[in-house]
C-alpha cells in the first residue's frame, strides 16, 4: 500500500488547519467553562430568593397564608387549615360529639327503619361550627350537615341537614334524590 506523500508545502497547510481546530475547540471549551460558571454561580441565589417567598402570598387579618389554605382561630391562637384541624377546643368538641350522638334519632329528618338504632360512624368538623355527620341504622347510611351553637357549656343545633342517604345525593329543596 502506497503512502500518502505530500510535499512540503501541503504539509504546512494541512498542520495549519490541525492547529486552527485546535485553537477553535480551546476556545469553545473556555467559552463553555466561563458561560458555566456564569450560570451555576447565579442560579443558586435566584433559586433561594424563591424559597424566600411564601406560598400563597396573602395574609389574613392574624398572618395567615390565605392561599395555601390558612386561616387564624382565635379559639386555638395559631393559624390552622380547618379540614384539618376544627378551629374548636377539643372539650367543645367532645361535648357536640356527645350531644349529637346521644340526640341523632331526635334530629335526623328520616327515622329508623326494621328496628335498628341511628348510631353515628364519623364526625367531620369544618368552618363556622359546621360538622358533617355519617350515621346509620344498620340498613340505611345517612350524611348530613350540622349547625351548631355553643353557649355556656350548652349545645344547639341550629341546623340539620340531610345530605345524602346510601351514597346517593339529596336534592335539598324538595329531598329527592339526584
Amino acid at each position: 500500500m502506497p503512502y500518502l506523500r505530500l510535499g512540503h508545502d501541503s504539509w504546512a497547510r494541512v498542520l495549519r488547519a490541525l492547529i486552527l481546530i485546535l485553537l477553535i475547540l480551546i476556545l469553545a471549551y473556555v467559552s463553555l467553562l466561563i458561560f458555566g460558571f456564569a450560570v451555576f454561580k447565579y442560579q443558586p441565589a435566584q433559586v433561594a430568593r424563591n424559597y424566600d417567598r411564601p406560598i400563597g402570598g396573602d395574609r389574613d387579618a392574624g398572618g395567615c397564608l390565605v392561599g395555601a389554605g390558612y386561616s387564624w382561630c382565635a379559639v386555638k391562637n395559631k393559624c390552622l387549615r380547618v379540614w384539618e384541624e376544627p378551629c374548636l377546643l377539643e372539650s367543645d368538641q367532645k361535648l357536640v360529639e356527645r350531644y349529637l350522638s346521644e340526640n341523632i334519632s331526635r334530629l335526623a329528618p328520616e327515622k329508623e327503619v326494621l328496628g335498628g338504632k341511628f348510631f353515628i360512624t364519623r364526625f367531620r368538623f369544618a368552618a363556622d361550627n359546621q360538622v358533617a355527620v355519617d350515621y346509620e341504622d344498620g340498613h340505611n347510611a345517612y350524611l348530613a350537615n350540622a349547625a351548631f351553637v355553643l353557649a355556656g357549656g350548652r349545645v344547639e343545633i341550629t341546623d340539620f341537614s340531610l345530605l345524602e342517604k346510601n351514597g346517593a345525593s339529596l336534592n335539598q329543596t324538595d329531598g329527592s334524590r339526584q
